[in-house]
């Protein structure tokens, strides 16, 4: 005979069990109601992977949306990528930067009114998601630029560094009616909602398509794996996360950080302490114009 489903758990009270059924419900219904990447996005990320793309196609997507296009003419002539002359066509901007960069851009031009969205459950200040996403985002291509071995792969860390809290979207709402503000530890996450925000963001980016490096690191930078074929990405987004949490970038005044890096990730990358505080100084000196850039993709 079938045993209860409380029963099949020992222990464990039943009231534990139904909240744990009823996260997984909502769980599910929150990942429905995201919504995808702009259609826009979407068709950049299908045309930079295709081998045969030209840079005609590529100004066709982009194209599309114009506002897109302005916020794209943003980023591409900010410090961070202006390199002489600014760019004032599409066409102009894949040629001087690339597919790669470009598909970056489209995408970060587009996450910003998901990324914007007020967070309860999390200690983010207002609009404090999408500034610690971008901010990441460019602070790990500035470690990237920083740090040589990572040079080949900062566009990938680009997209990955924007999208690696994704799944805190779909999370926010459900444990907003459990816990307050403040920091939640990936156990804690996966007791009151069946996933934490590394698995939950994994299920979106597969979802949007996105690449497979960047879906990877996304499922593990909290967790790192040595033996993982991105080890090095994921450590990257480790460190940086770290950095822009001390500085409180995006974060509430109040909010908890770790005091050091995840130990990991410092070996993966070969850094020692002196060389983390280079890094850092590097990254915090760039924090007035991550938040101009911010402001300026401000959906």
């Amino acid at each position: 005979m079938a045993q209860p489903a409380e029963a099949a758990v020992p222990n464990t009270p039943v009231a534990t069990i139904v909240t744990r059924e009823v996260a997984a419900e909502r769980l599910m219904a929150e990942l429905e109601r995201l919504q995808a990447l702009p259609s826009v996005a979407l068709e950049v990320i299908q045309t930079v992977d295709d081998p045969n793309a030209s840079v005609r196609d590529v100004d066709q997507v982009v194209s599309k949306d114009p506002t897109v296009a302005a916020r794209l003419f943003k980023l591409a002539n900010s410090a961070f990528y202006a390199r002489g002359n600014a760019v004032t066509t599409i066409n102009d901007a894949v040629r001087k930067l690339g597919f790669k960069t470009i598909r970056n851009l489209a995408v970060a031009a587009c996450a910003g009114k998901a990324l914007s969205r007020p967070m309860n459950s999390y200690p983010f200040e207002e609009l404090g998601l999408w500034k610690h996403s971008l901010g990441l985002a460019l602070a790990v291509r500035t470690l990237a630029t920083e740090f040589a071995p990572l040079r080949s792969v900062r566009d990938e860390l680009f997209l990955a560094g924007l999208m690696h809290d994704v799944g805190k979207l779909v999370l926010d709402p459900i444990l907003a009616d459990t816990v307050e503000a403040g920091t939640l530890t990936l156990e804690r996450e996966t007791a009151l909602a069946g996933l934490d925000h590394q698995a939950v963001g994994l299920r979106i980016a597969e979802s949007w398509n996105l690449p497979a490096h960047t879906a990877a690191v996304i499922n593990n930078h909290h967790q790192l794996d040595p033996n993982d074929e991105f080890a090095t990405h994921a450590a990257a987004i480790n460190v940086a996360d770290y950095i822009l949490n001390a500085a409180r970038f995006g974060l509430c005044a109040d909010a908890e950080v770790h005091q050091s890096p995840d130990s990991r990730a410092l070996s993966l990358l070969e850094l020692d302490r002196e060389s983390l505080a280079e890094l850092e100084q590097c990254v915090i000196r760039e924090l007035p114009e991550v938040l101009s850039m911010c402001d300026a993709l401000r959906p």
